[in-house]
């Protein structure tokens, strides 16, 4: 606020300023999420991608500077997202399924 003031024409960065009234959802989180999802497939992927990502998203609590809250905000985000992007498939083979049209798809 000083600077729009004018008060003050120097940052001082050494000085923990500007405080946030909260977290964003966490993108680690989002991100892990979804990585061992796509991953899911072949347990030999499946397992490195769990341990790894597993245990970042339990130490961002304590390390990170995070709350429960911005992990659970992040793993809804996270479904959101894999369920927007699964939804057109379930409506395609919904549609396949019920015009009885033969095609590659049923193929």
């Amino acid at each position: 606020m000083a600077l729009r003031t004018g008060s003050t024409s120097v940052i001082d960065f050494s000085r923990a300023q500007f405080q946030l009234p909260g977290h964003f959802p966490l993108g680690h989180t989002i991100l892990a999420i979804i990585m061992t999802y796509a991953l899911r497939t072949s347990r030999y992927t499946l397992i490195p991608a769990l341990l790894i990502n597993g245990t970042m998203l339990v130490s961002t609590i304590p390390e990170g500077g995070h709350h429960l809250f911005d992990l659970i905000v992040g793993g809804v985000i996270a479904a959101l997202a894999i369920s927007f992007v699964r939804l057109p498939q379930g409506v395609r083979r919904c549609r396949l399924a019920t015009s009885g049209e033969f095609g590659l798809a049923n193929v």
